[in-house]
């Protein structure tokens, strides 16, 4: 079975890279830290106006927007540690370590909300919930290992934590397979509903709408525009306020129906490739 280059959840691959060189061109090479625009909070853009992050083929703004989302966290981890540790950042041969205990413990807070709060919340089966606790506190629970850490094996204490990782003697991986079966397109909507947040919200707890956006202004380069425009905390509450489509068969948006895919390198083609 071939294995793909991007594992974009599982190792945030999307943020910072799956390779030296696309590593190279997220990193500030100060503190640690990985790049952001200081006065809108947003992704920097290249010469050519692409998004300067870890993957951005076939993106838009909803993916920018977290992207930017974990930058920031990942530039605060670096603050906090290099607070409470100063070797970190202050030895010639340690200073990649300030970056890579950031990306460890960012990581491991994308792993997290993956597997106990967005699969959950997604599929809403008391079966998975249990499944995924389990996964990461094994069956003494969440209360247990917050007060005595990780005990016993991987079923008493979870997945996390342990001494040593369970693969079976496998180099971690996940197969193309994988991306053929795990579709979430039909959450996409056909356009983002823009709320304004310059006004207290009503009794039901809802901004109102100002403005819906096609998804065409939102896609690639032309969405990184638009979203400068929009701004990260309007967009990250518009988000939050509208819900996603039905997660069920034949329920793609339209705007997917003629989606002209990106090159490997992110750039937009001249035209359909199949």
């Amino acid at each position: 079975m071939n294995t793909s280059e991007y594992y974009e959840i599982r190792d945030s691959s999307a943020i910072y890279g799956s390779n030296s060189k696309a590593m190279d061109r997220v990193g500030t090479y100060k503190d640690g830290k990985l790049k952001l625009s200081e006065e809108t909070g947003l992704l920097l853009q290249d010469q050519d106006g692409l998004a300067i992050s870890g993957d951005v083929r076939n993106s838009w703004v909803g993916v920018s927007a977290l992207q930017a989302l974990f930058v920031k966290e990942h530039n605060a981890v670096c603050d906090a540690l290099k607070k409470e540790y100063d070797d970190l950042s202050s030895k010639k041969k340690k200073k990649k370590d300030l970056y890579r205990h950031a990306r460890l413990v960012t990581s491991a807070v994308i792993a997290k909300i993956h597997t106990i709060d967005w699969t959950v919340e997604l599929l809403k089966t008391d079966t998975l919930l249990a499944g995924m606790r389990t996964n990461w506190y094994g069956i003494l629970g969440k209360k247990f290992k917050d007060s005595f850490g990780h005990v016993g094996s991987s079923i008493l204490g979870g997945l996390v934590g342990m001494k040593k990782p369970q693969n079976h003697g496998v180099p971690y991986s996940i197969t193309e397979d994988f991306t053929s079966v795990y579709r979430m397109h039909s959450l996409l909507p056909d356009q983002l509903e823009l709320r304004d947040i310059d006004v207290v919200p009503g009794t039901n707890k809802s901004l109102p709408l100002i403005e819906e956006v096609s998804f065409g202004k939102l896609l690639g380069p032309k969405g990184e525009q638009t979203m400068s425009h929009i701004g990260f905390t309007k967009l990250m509450v518009s988000m939050g306020h509208q819900a996603s489509g039905a997660l069920e068969l034949m329920n793609y948006p339209v705007w997917l129906r003629d989606l002209v895919p990106h090159d490997p390198n992110g750039y937009d083609r001249p035209d359909h490739i199949d």
